[in-house]
């Protein structure tokens, strides 16, 4: 799969994909055990691995894709609510946190899959001629107080190389919280760059990215990419083609020329940075 998305070999990913979340699911809906949260509980972490990331990649899957994630009742049921000793008597938190193995809180895993179900919901009613602005807001209100829950990391002096990986994990999902509120803005107020409220997430998620080292600009794509397309600040344009110049490897080699794309096609109105992604046939995972 990892061959798949360097080579931006969407058809070919989205196989894998598909399986990939297929096997996930008969482990998390194990009638033995009732809910996903007791089977995760349950599973090896060799298991734990694959279940996240197959989380983490349909969530982003579908926001590439415009599509509800397919995760999403899963996603709901892991993270929706907090986790807490009501399943069991000792359970180790970590065992539920993407932080460690994709580098996302849960709460934006959350936000992320809310936003991308929201964005097909409301691609849905507007084709249908039906589209409720009132309720399109209310729902966004309330992704957006997903997103404003203060971090699970507290942030420290990092000294051993564990303590500074998971500062760097912090930090790459602080990007990710940063992009989602620029997603989410999208997804409401429509794609315009010149839009106050886009405007002031994207300069927020440019703060983030630059507190990430350079070496980890694959983990940011998403942001860098979404923040490129819906920005008209030049100072922002340059500081993101730089850094994805001078890091050239798998889908950032293409994603550069693909928020060039998104410039050159500015006619005042929404810019449309999913379909010039979908189109090209990379998926931002």
């Amino acid at each position: 799969m990892s061959c798949a998305i360097l080579c931006g070999e969407r058809d070919r990913c989205q196989t894998f994909l598909d399986t990939l979340w297929d096997f996930s699911c008969s482990i998390l809906r194990n009638p033995e055990f009732g809910r996903a949260r007791r089977s995760l509980l349950r599973c090896s972490e060799t298991l734990w691995f694959i279940i996240k990331v197959a989380i983490w990649f349909d969530v982003m899957a579908a926001v590439t894709l415009t599509r509800s994630p397919k995760s999403l009742d899963t996603i709901r049921d892991l993270f929706g609510h907090e986790i807490s000793l009501h399943d069991e008597a000792t359970v180790p938190l970590e065992v539920y946190s993407m932080l460690p193995i994709v580098g996302c809180e849960n709460d934006v895993v959350l936000a992320l899959a809310e936003i991308a179900h929201l964005a097909h919901w409301k691609d849905v009613h507007t084709a249908a001629g039906n589209l409720d602005i009132v309720e399109l807001v209310m729902r966004g209100q309330g992704i957006e107080e997903t997103l404003k829950k203060p971090s699970s990391f507290i942030p420290e002096h990092s000294s051993t190389s564990f303590e500074k990986q998971a500062h760097t994990r912090y930090l790459t999902s602080e990007v990710l919280r940063a992009s989602a509120h620029v997603y989410l803005q999208s997804v409401i107020s429509g794609d315009y760059p010149r839009c106050q409220p886009i405007i002031k997430a994207v300069d927020e998620t440019l703060t983030c990215l630059k507190a990430v080292h350079e070496s980890h600009t694959r983990s940011v794509i998403f942001g860098l990419y979404i923040c490129g397309c819906l920005t008209d600040d030049a100072g922002h344009r340059t500081y993101i083609l730089e850094r994805l110049i001078k890091h050239q490897a798998g889908p950032s080699g293409n994603i550069g020329a693909l928020i060039e794309d998104s410039w050159r096609q500015r006619n005042g109105g929404p810019v449309d940075w999913r379909g010039i992604v979908r189109d090209a046939g990379v998926l931002l995972v």
